[in-house]
């Protein structure tokens, strides 16, 4: 085997078929980041306070809600966003997140269903194939969601 060192790296280059032993690869299903989200796609991230923030495309499949009612599976590992009544004892006001009432991005504060389901998130995570089911319920599957930010510094 061939060595030699790049930017302070040790490489090794086999010079045989039999040099590397075979590599039992995962594969990665994030996708690449473009600088922004198609206005296109449906989006929604969970901040690690218990923040989910929706884009307008999410909101909108909600049915643009003035609040929403939160689910879980028994795990508590797939949740559930569906518009309710904002006078329900259970419901969960949509809020405007960033500059003026025309804001097109959403927030909403669920810190008491992670301190009920006892879960925690330490980073910002954003969840893949979100899809609305034929209840009108956004389904937000927890083991589908990829890492968006390094975590607390």
């Amino acid at each position: 085997m061939r060595r030699f060192k790049k930017n302070g790296l040790l490489i090794g280059l086999g010079t045989s078929q039999n040099s590397f032993t075979k590599i039992d690869w995962t594969v990665f299903n994030g996708r690449q980041y473009t600088g922004g989200s198609s206005r296109d796609a449906v989006r929604v991230t969970l901040h690690r306070k218990g923040m989910f923030y929706l884009n307008l495309r999410a909101f909108e499949a909600l049915g643009s809600p003035a609040a929403v009612e939160l689910r879980f599976n028994d795990t508590g590992r797939i949740l559930g966003m569906k518009a309710t009544d904002p006078t329900r004892k259970n419901a969960f006001r949509v809020r405007d997140h960033g500059t003026g009432s025309n804001s097109s991005s959403k927030r909403i504060s669920a810190a008491a269903l992670f301190q009920h389901l006892r879960f925690c998130v330490d980073r910002t995570v954003q969840f893949q194939d979100v899809d609305l089911d034929d209840d009108g319920v956004l389904i937000l599957d927890l083991d589908n969601a990829l890492t968006v930010t390094r975590g607390a510094r």
